[in-house]
């Protein structure tokens, strides 16, 4: 059998990938960036843009299954062209390439997000398959839209599907990480305020969180702590992509799958006023709680569903990808320290 992993060069297609070819698949990647992801093995990667028709029909021509994983998170409103174009019209162009193979197809599987509830507002919590969609960014809106394109797909054309709604994904080294784009500003304090000060235009609460942090920033870097104005610390769910990778070969080898929607993330969330300190004794550096009035999250995804059906067991928990951080920062330490 052989799978077409979109987006096969990114955090999470890298691992399917390589776990494919583990198992004995033919796996081809498509991705814009050049690879390969799979190393050895039966494997080839086409690069190109999911918007180049003929390549893509190419690419899939003689697939049993696609794995569609290309997109790009972007959360600013001025983009609203490219947002649509590289989540939702994307999807729509490997499903039309699909389609119009000629041949039966043993699975499709979509990455979607839980951004089309989203989790981060969401209305209760755990957030679970049934929460309502109601996505309030363009990202979100692409994700949830291309997954009502699948579901059309699967009626008209009969491509057996299954979506998978992934919480927030980062590489363990992120997370320690001030440069990275999205943990830099959520757990690193002068990344914050610098984030906060981009702002254009400041409305008076982020004016006013600038000014707290300012109060407690020096030169030295410390960790924030996160809290919403009544003190409750930040709340969310971070998953390690090695466990949104075992969830995708699920979906793909379990019937039981097809025409269900699944979130995968971690076992339990990523709770600010625990993990902050451990990361703080770790990274040996100092942190700040703050109470901030901007708009807090607070929230789980839960996987009960994909537990109960598919036997989806994910590894790692906040601490453990924390722990494999440091171990790799020290690994990376003492090789350099060898040369």
């Amino acid at each position: 059998m052989r799978i077409l992993v979109t987006g096969s060069e990114g955090r999470i297609g890298r691992r399917v990938v390589r776990r494919l070819l583990e198992r004995g698949y033919r796996v081809r990647g498509y991705d814009q960036r050049a690879g390969p992801a799979g190393g050895e093995g039966t494997y080839e990667l086409v690069q190109g843009h999911l918007l180049e028709h003929e390549k893509l029909e190419q690419a899939v021509a003689d697939a049993d299954v696609v794995v569609h994983l290309a997109g790009q998170i972007l959360f600013d409103d001025r983009q609203a062209r490219h947002i649509v174009d590289t989540n939702l019209r994307a999807t729509l162009e490997v499903l039309e390439a699909m389609a119009h193979s000629g041949h039966r197809w043993h699975r499709a599987v979509l990455a979607s997000s839980g951004q089309v509830y989203p989790d981060s507002h969401a209305l209760y919590s755990p957030v679970d398959e049934d929460h309502p969609l109601q996505p309030d960014t363009y990202y979100g809106y692409a994700k949830q839209t291309s997954e009502a394109a699948a579901w059309f797909y699967q009626r008209k054309w009969a491509i057996p599907t299954v979506c998978l709604r992934f919480t927030h994904v980062q590489e363990p080294a992120e997370l320690i990480d001030p440069s990275s784009e999205w943990s830099g500003p959520r757990f690193f304090l002068n990344v914050r305020l610098a984030a906060l000060r981009r702002s254009d235009p400041p409305s008076a609460e982020v004016e006013e969180a600038i000014r707290r942090i300012e109060a407690v920033a020096g030169e030295q870097e410390q960790l924030l702590l996160s809290r919403g104005p009544d003190g409750r610390p930040y709340e969310m769910t971070i998953a390690h992509p090695d466990d949104i990778a075992s969830g995708i070969l699920l979906a793909i080898e379990r019937d039981e799958a097809v025409g269900q929607v699944y979130n995968l993330g971690p076992a339990g969330s990523f709770n600010f006023g625990e993990v902050i300190p451990y990361m703080a004794k770790h990274l040996g550096l100092p942190y700040v709680a703050l109470d901030l009035p901007l708009r807090p999250y607070h929230y789980q995804t839960s996987i009960a569903k994909a537990r109960a059906q598919l036997g989806y067991w994910p590894r790692y928990d906040a601490f453990a990808m924390i722990d494999e951080a440091i171990a790799q920062r020290r690994g990376e330490s003492k090789r350099l320290q060898g040369e």
